[in-house]
């Protein structure tokens, strides 16, 4: 079964309604204003923070700001979605697309601010430790499959 995300304009939404129920396979699952819906981008990416939000990639709340860096290094490629300009415009993202509380403006701009270079050769002002910048890469790498699976 496949879904299908159609825009319907207010005028015609009964007879649009009223056409598809003699059609007995095909069902409507849900109707919204345009505000409501969401691009198959954002639900994409929704879903993909979610699954490693709960399969614990996310283990700190300074992890966000990992995502965040991978999006606007291109790292993270999602149709239609640009940079980010500031980490209160990201926060403001995963909000709108339904994640609720995530991170803090200042935790994700001063862990933003502790990588650079190049994925996947990023480095980090703050810490040294293998095990620790291995697990920060590994949280771009997760959520790039989980993307790919969605």
């Amino acid at each position: 079964m496949k879904k299908v995300l159609l825009n319907v304009e207010d005028s015609t939404i009964e007879a649009f309604l009223a056409g598809i129920s003699i059609c007995p396979s095909v069902s409507v699952m849900s109707i919204a204003d345009d505000a409501a819906v969401m691009s198959v981008s954002d639900l994409r990416m929704a879903q993909a923070v979610r699954t490693l939000q709960q399969n614990g990639a996310l283990r700190r709340t300074y992890d966000y700001a990992w995502l965040m860096a991978a999006i606007n290094d291109g790292v993270v490629k999602i149709k239609g979605m640009g940079t980010f300009k500031s980490p209160q415009s990201f926060i403001d993202y995963l909000q709108r697309i339904g994640l609720g509380r995530v991170a803090g403006r200042t935790t994700i701009s001063v862990a933003y601010g502790q990588v650079f270079g190049k994925f996947p050769d990023w480095q980090f002002i703050d810490t040294q430790d293998l095990h620790e910048i291995l697990r920060r890469k590994n949280v771009v790498k997760q959520l790039i499959s989980a993307l790919n699976k969605g």
